[in-house]
């Protein structure tokens, strides 16, 4: 199947797809997530029933008598099944096998937790030494076979690591910064690469491209820290012991601060815009947050009666965390915000209950620790969050004024946007697309191209070196934009209708012709849309719009009148090349080959440069870059969504047609002599 869904579209398909996906849509990375809850739950569960066979050795049951510690312990075996259920419902392979294989590992920790606890160091060594040979051993399959075993996700995943090989060969010190690996990993992307990811979905390769080498080493250090210390024996018995400090009388305030800070949290970085939206996204997840925290702590005897936090409950948690950790191999939960918070307060959890946790701050040693990280997280908010802040209520805000139909409100708020957040060039790449969108004269085309140097200067990736290079093209000569192909929906018909009354009254208008010729086009009419551009063209005024010579070469070919095609080609880039603006043509060109080298496997830019590169007359340089752009989607799967759709192959088809005539024609002109 050739055909490729388009972004909007994406969404649509996953919902068709029978397995939970959650976060982001990912199966993937909501396993990852799951484990964490559904390793906790089996921790509950464990701990419970002990809790109620103690209570039930304790003091024996009388006769009609509900033992609610067993009731507790047959409701935490409910939650973690409930855990396990959605985890085999996402039907991650990887996941659900990381899941298994921890359960497995506590299993057999439990069974020999003597011989574990005598040789912790050495089954930690061994446990590191395991995880780097079947790195390696993945590794040389990888190079020997050009791929992994395990069907298609394999096989792209061994794309995305070959890819990222490139991007650490490039910047091996710095890497190319958290957060921009869709960027820099394009360069390097495989040329039949069936994706492109915005993460290596490895651990190990994400961070050595997001930090480079030396971070991704003190980062993989601590990631091994924690686990390490998630084994460390328990601190001098249960953190949570009958009737101290975290007994009946501390847990209800604590949950209440906890889930008081989980609703606040939630409202400063959401927001508060309607009392459904306040209702749905803060107050529940911050009450489902408690009513979590009560089912942990309730033993049947009251809360925090029994031990929360024992050997039993490190053990099956480190577990979890262990799969999580190892499920990160192939996926990339470790940077996701969510599922990483989730899974580094798991594990300060686990790792606090170590033999080293029991050492305490004085008061006044306390007081300053917690004085300084509240100044830091003060600072954090002012420099970090504030602007971002701005800068997302701005788009927010300019994006429901386009949607209303006011444009000018619109870029009003985009400004805004833009000048809230010096570091960002997202807001500045949408001033410049909606200010194209909006259309207007050479004013509004002169600000567009500064909002696009602008993105371009904030964030120099190739997709703002194609947006600079696309409105420097149409600055230099605004038929360019003004007579562009806009793809028309919804009742042609009556549109046709409309468009050929309007042009009655104003005979001959370059810009109504060449929107009713691409209404009629659609309607497969390409003799008629040849007929009413043949008739704008010979009208007074219509060589000062070149872009409607191109389309009329266009229509003549799909009617069959190749002869005529070329003719209007050609007079097309006679009358562009007088028209246009030479340097601002020399610096679109630059930036679009600059978008090129950024991202040389991306067909739409190479096309988009071909057709340039015509415009220009540069004709063997257009055909060169029409045929690589063939080459790379050949060189796809069958499968992958970035494979050019019908309608996308007739127009690169199109194009070529449009080069080829034009050189024939320029190859057979008469050569004029000079006369003596």
């Amino acid at each position: 199947m050739r055909a490729r869904a388009p972004p909007a579209r994406r969404p649509d398909t996953r919902l068709r797809v029978p397995s939970a996906i959650g976060c982001l849509g990912r199966s993937n990375v909501l396993a990852s997530l799951l484990l964490v809850p559904a390793g906790a739950a089996a921790a509950v569960a464990i701990e419970r029933v002990a809790a109620a066979r103690r209570s039930a050795r304790a003091r024996p049951r009388r006769r009609g008598e509900a033992p609610l510690p067993a009731l507790a312990a047959g409701a935490a075996v409910v939650l973690a099944g409930l855990g396990a259920t959605a985890l085999a419902l996402t039907r991650s392979r990887g996941g659900i096998a990381a899941g298994v294989a921890g359960a497995a590992g506590a299993a057999v920790v439990a069974w020999r937790r003597k011989l574990f606890a005598r040789r912790r160091r050495a089954a930690l060594a061994g446990c590191a030494a395991g995880v780097a040979v079947a790195i390696a051993a993945a590794a040389v399959v990888g190079a020997v076979r050009g791929g992994l075993p395990g069907g298609r996700s394999m096989k792209v995943r061994w794309e995305y690591w070959v890819g990222s090989a490139g991007l650490i060969r490039e910047a091996p010190l710095l890497g190319a910064g958290p957060g921009n690996f869709s960027h820099g990993y394009l360069p390097h992307r495989v040329p039949a690469a069936a994706e492109s990811p915005k993460t290596a979905h490895n651990v190990v390769v994400d961070a050595a491209c997001a930090f480079g080498l030396p971070g991704a080493s003190a980062y993989l250090a601590m990631l091994g820290w924690v686990l390490a210390a998630m084994t460390r024996p328990s601190a001098g018995g249960d953190l949570a012991p009958p009737g101290g400090p975290a007994g009946r009388e501390g847990w209800p305030r604590r949950i209440a601060f906890l889930a008081l800070v989980v609703a606040g949290a939630r409202a400063a970085w959401i927001g508060a815009d309607s009392a459904p939206l306040f209702v749905l996204e803060v107050i529940i997840p911050a009450g489902l947050f408690a009513a979590c925290l009560l089912a942990a702590a309730w033993s049947g005897d009251g809360l925090g009666a029994g031990p929360l936090v024992s050997g039993r409950t490190r053990l099956t948690l480190g577990a979890a965390l262990a799969a999580f950790a190892g499920h990160n191999l192939v996926t990339y939960g470790l940077f996701v915000p969510a599922t990483a918070t989730a899974f580094w307060v798991a594990g300060g959890c686990a790792a606090g209950a170590g033999a080293r946790a029991g050492r305490r701050l004085g008061r006044r040693a306390g007081l300053a620790a917690a004085v300084g990280a509240l100044a830091a997280a003060v600072a954090v908010g002012v420099c970090v969050w504030r602007p971002i802040r701005r800068r997302t209520a701005a788009v927010r805000a300019a994006e429901a004024a386009w949607s209303a139909g006011d444009a000018a409100s619109a870029e009003a708020h985009l400004r805004r946007a833009v000048a809230a957040d010096s570091l960002d060039g997202q807001a500045a790449a949408k001033l410049a697309r909606l200010t194209l969108a909006a259309g207007g004269g050479p004013e509004a085309l002169d600000h567009a191209v500064e909002a696009a140097e602008l993105a371009w200067r904030r964030m120099p990736v190739a997709v703002h070196a194609r947006l600079l290079a696309r409105a420097l093209w149409v600055r230099a000569e605004p038929s360019e934009w003004v007579c562009r192909r806009r793809g028309v929906t919804g009742d042609l018909r009556r549109r046709q209708e409309r468009l050929a009354a309007q042009l009655r009254r104003r005979p001959g208008n370059p810009v109504l012709a060449d929107a009713l010729a691409e209404v009629l086009t659609a309607r497969g009419l390409h003799g008629r849309a040849r007929a009413v551009l043949a008739g704008a063209a010979a009208t007074e005024g219509a060589d000062r719009v070149p872009k409607l010579h191109d389309h009329l070469g266009d229509a003549c070919r799909r009617a069959g009148r190749p002869a005529e095609a070329a003719r209007a080609w050609a007079a097309y880039l006679r009358l562009s090349a007088a028209a246009a603006d030479a340097d601002l043509r020399r610096r679109a060109l630059a930036m679009a080959r600059r978008g090129v080298a950024l991202d040389p496997m991306n067909i739409d830019a190479r096309r988009a440069l071909a057709e340039m590169l015509f415009a220009a007359g540069e004709l063997p340089a257009a055909a060169e870059q029409v045929r690589r752009a063939r080459r790379i989607d050949s060189a796809r799967p069958s499968w992958s969504d970035l494979r050019l759709s019908a309608s996308e192959l007739a127009g690169l088809d199109l194009l070529a047609a449009k080069i080829a005539a034009v050189r024939a024609a320029t190859a057979t002109a008469p050569v004029r002599r000079p006369r003596r």
